[in-house]
């Protein structure tokens, strides 16, 4: 273990911005990967503290931030099997005798069930953003504040930890503004691709309903049927991309999200920024938030994607 941790200081000595950027494109895709596993037990609320936010909130009062897109994970994503016994875990070994192996063939069959549920477009765009955004922020943050402040007094201290939480506002808020946008980047991909399914089907079945037939009547009765000419075309343009509502969307997110995550933000972050600009030397300062990125991506995948209430004036009662 010494080794690998003397391996991983050495990469950030050496090559401190490859290492950082993997680094946290991992812990992203971990925290993701947590999230989705909560939740499917339905405890999100109680991990982001959000416990009676949309109770009693019909879904017709609801802006939906999740699946990503519709037509990925189209298999069983519940916590049963096909048979509805309870069994989620399928065992797969013939030692079933032996309780340390069918433990195992349990275990690995979880892992293997959640990654073949997860959503991976949503786990990418997490990675996504943390890749090329989350990270070299915070990385050009901390470099400036080892230009600005060299000694580590308790006021460079200190103005360190305060900057770091005024910066994290627009940054929350530039998080839910990128993840609204894929997420309703992802929306209208599937509308297109729902378009282009239904145009493709209703022509086989045109094509299929003359093929019985002959002549000039066979044509003149798939016309009738379908209310369309014989040769459907597909659909030359994708829908109108709806910016308008995008942003619409991204502004009630920020207004619904934004105080919330940036308190918690403090509260979590604040004690481990004391003790990481006061103690930890500079090159370790990533290795040092590692276990604590992972819950705190984790937090923000549950905030990103939880529905967001309409305001009382979008839709009546």
């Amino acid at each position: 273990m010494s080794r690998v941790i003397s391996w991983y200081i050495h990469l950030l000595k050496t090559h401190p911005i490859k290492t950082n950027l993997c680094t946290a494109s991992l812990l992203m895709v971990g925290g993701d990967f947590m999230a989705q596993e909560i939740e499917r037990y339905h405890l999100e609320d109680e991990f982001t503290l959000h416990e009676h936010d949309l109770d009693g909130v019909p879904e017709r009062r609801r802006i939906h931030m999740h699946p990503y897109w519709g037509f990925v994970n189209k298999g069983n994503t519940s916590l049963e099997d096909d048979n509805g016994d309870g069994s989620a875990i399928s065992t797969t070994c013939t030692d079933t005798n032996n309780p340390l192996v069918v433990a195992v063939d349990r275990i690995v069959g979880s892992i293997r069930q959640s990654i073949e549920r997860n959503d991976w477009i949503r786990t990418t765009s997490m990675g996504l953003w943390s890749v090329l955004f989350y990270t070299p922020a915070y990385m050009a943050l901390y470099a400036a504040f080892d230009r600005v402040f060299k000694a580590r007094t308790p006021l460079a201290v200190g103005a360190r930890v305060a900057g770091a939480l005024v910066y994290s506002i627009p940054v929350n808020a530039l998080f839910f503004v990128y993840g609204t946008s894929v997420h309703h980047t992802m929306e209208w991909y599937g509308l297109w691709d729902s378009l282009l399914a239904d145009a493709e089907e209703e022509a086989d079945w045109t094509m299929n309903t003359s093929s019985d037939n002959d002549g000039d009547d066979a044509d003149a009765t798939a016309d009738q049927k379908t209310g369309r000419n014989f040769f459907l075309p597909l659909p030359e343009r994708p829908p109108p991309y709806d910016v308008e509502m995008m942003l619409s969307k991204a502004r009630l997110k920020i207004e619904t999200e934004l105080i919330s995550t940036v308190t918690n933000s403090a509260k979590m972050w604040i004690p481990i920024n004391i003790v990481n600009f006061a103690v930890v030397p500079n090159h370790l300062r990533p290795f040092g938030l590692l276990f604590f990125s992972v819950f705190w991506n984790c937090y923000l995948s549950l905030v990103q994607h939880r529905d967001v209430p309409l305001p009382q004036d979008v839709i009546g009662s």
